[in-house]
């Protein structure tokens, strides 16, 4: 695959190093956006100068995984994917066109030491083995963590600025859904930031105030997306864009996101 062709295309699994940690993208589908729809756009000017991330059917690619990451001293996955099952284009949102999961099952040896399990927000694409059955059952006995204003009983609660492990914190990005949090790994100033569903495309690094016609709070997406914006520009600083097609790990710099060969 050349870079050009990331792009558009559905994710692979990629493994990258922060100081002490490594951080895997575990693919487990994808869903196709369909742009004008997905971002409530007139037309695809938006997209003229960056024709690479449309696939040759229209549709931007919208990969669906999870992040393992792993230290030694904490292991956790963040996000669950969608689970074994897939929804045709007829079937699923207008906005959207087919939407799989199920690779998630190829990666159950991964799971073994997984100390807990954080969800950014809980949208099926997020929480679908979860739901479904992870394809680990060592992961149902692990605690689950959200974010306070969405957790379920079941799940801990996690406020922003709380660390949940040393290098770890929470932090509130509200928007999207009303409890939806991005998570900072901090391994000896080297930093990721898992941002979540603030931004579905890589288009929205370079236009911010493109909103999913699926947010919450619109006014509070685009101020969480600027934040997010702002704390990616600073040196050193890595992003994981969970739906990033095959571009999941990146940094910014001139309001485009450059990725990471993972």
């Amino acid at each position: 695959m050349t870079a050009r062709e990331r792009w558009a295309a559905s994710a692979v699994h990629r493994t990258i190093t922060l100081g002490d940690a490594e951080i895997s993208y575990l693919p487990d589908g994808r869903v196709e956006l369909a742009p004008q729809g997905w971002f409530t756009l007139p037309d695809l000017v938006a997209f003229d100068s960056v024709p690479e991330l449309l696939t040759p059917s229209g549709y931007l690619t919208g990969s669906i995984g999870s992040l393992l990451i792993r230290t030694p001293d904490w292991v956790v996955l963040i996000d669950a994917g969608y689970g074994p099952r897939k929804l045709s284009r007829e079937q699923s949102h207008p906005s959207l066109g087919e939407l799989t999961g199920g690779g998630l099952a190829d990666h159950t040896e991964a799971f073994a030491d997984v100390d807990a399990v954080l969800f950014t927000h809980l949208h099926d694409d997020h929480t679908g083995w979860a739901m479904a059955g992870w394809p680990g059952t060592s992961l149902t006995e692990r605690p689950h963590l959200a974010g306070v204003l969405e957790a379920p009983s079941s799940f801990h609660g996690v406020s922003d600025g709380e660390q949940i492990f040393p290098g770890l914190t929470a932090l509130a990005s509200p928007g999207h859904t009303r409890g939806h949090t991005s998570y900072l790994i901090d391994r000896g100033g080297e930093q990721l930031l898992v941002f979540g569903d603030a931004m579905h495309s890589p288009i929205q690094v370079a236009r911010p105030e493109l909103n999913s016609c699926f947010e919450a709070d619109p006014s509070s997406s685009v101020k969480s997306r600027a934040q997010t914006l702002e704390y990616l520009s600073q040196p050193g600083v890595v992003g994981a864009g969970v739906h990033f097609a095959d571009v999941v790990f990146g940094t910014t710099a001139d309001n485009a996101w450059h990725p990471l060969d993972g």
